[in-house]
């Protein structure tokens, strides 16, 4: 098929599917929006490095033109922070597509992966569905599992899923080369989690109700972009950040949840919670980054101490 697509986004993270589409024939052009900054302007280097065709605008008219002008079949919306026109999107013959990183309709929203991780989700999906008025609400084109590791961290993960790119867009070319279409189905009517935007209250532990689990995926969802949790020492030694934690075998013995129960350099830095215990394997505030113990030593926390 000698039909092309382009891609919009505003992201080197979109480099995957571009290279795959590239060394396919199938890249008519990219469009880059968004402002300006060093992501963008690495993206675009690339692109002219490999003699890529691109157009960087916010504009409407601009963008309906380069469409046309590269005569693309089809748009993949990938890694874009600006919506895109209902006039965009509808320029190439097919319609557009966007990829979004979860098994929709769940997790729906800004942020997918940091939801999915905090919620100890064993696995995921990249999702390609047509673009529309409403934000993920798209008929489904294809989708493509993608495991996700206890030890996953945001980033870890986001890198993950970028390297299932090439694996849903195939089953995507499969279709228009096989049916000259996208084959859709709409998106399941059940309730889902919706993955909002992260606030300052998310990032904050809650002693009292938090369980082992839940602590662990916590920070691991928030780390590095949100600097994993936010752990309060006291009113006198302000905050720090949480970076990793793990499942501690040391008995809690109906120790009121957030009191420390160990420090020690074999053992580390031991939590309480209200199911089992927990290490604060990796902290971090303006003065470094250390292992649990050193970090104790250092702000002089001991045993029977509660974090608040």
């Amino acid at each position: 098929m000698n039909s092309k697509l382009s891609v919009i986004t505003s992201s080197c993270a979109a480099l995957s599917m571009i290279s795959y589409l590239f060394n396919k024939k199938m890249l008519a052009g990219v469009i880059i929006t968004g402002e300006m900054n060093p992501d963008i302007q690495s993206l675009e280097a690339q692109l002219n490095h490999s003699n890529i065709p691109f157009c960087y605008t916010s504009e409407e008219d601009k963008m309906i033109s380069a469409l046309v002008s590269w005569q693309a079949i089809a748009g993949v919306i990938f890694y874009c922070r600006s919506k895109i026109s209902l006039p965009v999107i509808n320029t190439p013959e097919k319609g557009t597509i966007n990829i979004h990183a979860s098994p929709l309709p769940a997790y729906r929203g800004p942020q997918p992966v940091y939801w999915q991780i905090r919620n100890g989700e064993k696995q995921t999906m990249l999702t390609a569905h047509m673009a529309v008025e409403e934000y993920d609400a798209g008929d489904i084109v294809a989708q493509q599992t993608v495991p996700v590791s206890e030890y996953d961290t945001h980033h870890s993960l986001t890198g993950k899923l970028y390297s299932y790119i090439p694996d849903l867009m195939e089953k995507v070319i499969n279709q228009l080369e096989k049916h000259k279409q996208f084959i859709t189905q709409p998106q399941a009517e059940a309730p889902y989690f919706y993955a909002r935007n992260i606030t300052d209250e998310d990032l904050k532990i809650n002693w009292k109700t938090i369980t082992a689990s839940e602590l662990i995926n916590q920070v691991r969802a928030g780390n590095p972009q949100c600097g994993g949790s936010i752990l309060t020492l006291g009113s006198n030694q302000g905050q720090a950040q949480l970076l990793q934690a793990s499942y501690s075998d040391l008995p809690v013995h109906n120790i009121p949840p957030g009191t420390i129960i160990c420090v020690s350099s074999d053992k580390g830095l031991v939590v309480a919670l209200k199911d089992q215990a927990v290490r604060l394997d990796i902290i971090a505030n303006a003065d470094g980054v250390y292992d649990g113990f050193r970090f104790a030593c250092l702000f002089r926390l001991s045993s029977a101490m509660s974090f608040s």
